[in-house]
């Protein structure tokens, strides 16, 4: 692979964790990535022209500090395939993107709801460029079991759901049905939420099929954690939802506290995983 152009980090930086590297966190947003990073200690930021800083720093694991980082996927998979990319050229293999979306039923599914992605409709062409269309973007099992475990730890059970979701290439033409074709889009948005499509995003299905591709381990479920882990490229999700009947809430309180919500279910995810393997 080249070296990465795109961030600015050699791959001392992302080593740790007794050889499983660094956990790197991934919103969509430059500000969320910084407010992520607030709760790391022993702090250290590399800064980067693109915007792409990546925040470096440790959180307290029940059995040892844990390596991590945290770094803006800009918006859309063309910018996540990039970063992912590069980050995974330097040896990062742990990856949980900590994104917004907006509801696909929203009878059900209200801000400040938090929707953790068990796989994602490829509603886009970067994962074509990896596997054809036929191939399921799915979770690593792994974060989805660790990031359920936290939201019910964190007694989040009532407005966390588990399910797929869609990411899309374009946010005005395919979910706001800008532009000549906004019958089309509004027929295939109706669709996926009678196919119980919980949400719709913007980079989960690509992020999926890049773990999908760089992931060559096949485990049982007797060794879904441990040491024999320490090679997998491991890929969560979890969502935000910002937006039900409107598309954006009007109410930024709710915003705020569905956004704190998944900070806070993806950090307790990253110390479950991590103590799994290290026990």
């Amino acid at each position: 692979m080249h070296r990465p152009q795109h961030i600015s980090a050699n791959s001392s930086a992302l080593q740790g964790n007794d050889g499983h590297g660094r956990y790197v966190f991934l919103p969509g947003s430059r500000g969320r990535a910084k407010k992520i990073s607030e709760r790391f200690s022993d702090l250290s930021v590399l800064t980067n022209s693109r915007g792409h800083d990546i925040y470096l720093g440790k959180l307290e694991g029940d059995n040892a500090a844990i390596d991590v980082a945290a770094v803006s996927s800009g918006m859309g998979v063309g910018s996540l395939e990039i970063i992912v990319s590069e980050l995974i050229m330097l040896g990062a293999k742990r990856f949980i993107r900590v994104g917004t979306s907006g509801s696909l039923q929203p009878d059900v599914i209200k801000v400040p709801s938090t929707v953790i992605a068990t796989a994602a409709v490829r509603d886009e062409d970067v994962s074509r460029l990896y596997s054809p269309i036929e191939v399921p973007a799915v979770s690593s099992p792994e974060f989805i079991v660790c990031l359920q475990q936290a939201a019910l730890k964190l007694g989040y059970g009532e407005s966390v759901y588990l399910g797929p979701v869609h990411s899309k290439a374009a946010l005005y033409a395919r979910e706001l049905q800008s532009g000549p074709l906004a019958h089309q889009h509004r027929e295939y948005m109706e669709l996926l939420s009678q196919l119980g499509i919980l949400v719709t995003e913007m980079e989960t299905s690509a992020l999926f099929i890049l773990g999908q591709y760089y992931n060559k381990k096949i485990r049982p479920l007797s060794r879904l954690f441990g040491e024999c882990d320490s090679d997998s490229v491991l890929m969560g999700s979890i969502l935000a939802v910002v937006g039900d009947e409107l598309p954006f809430s009007r109410d930024q309180q709710a915003i705020d506290q569905a956004i704190d919500q998944a900070i806070a279910i993806a950090i307790e995810g990253v110390k479950l995983h991590a103590n799994t393997i290290s026990d």
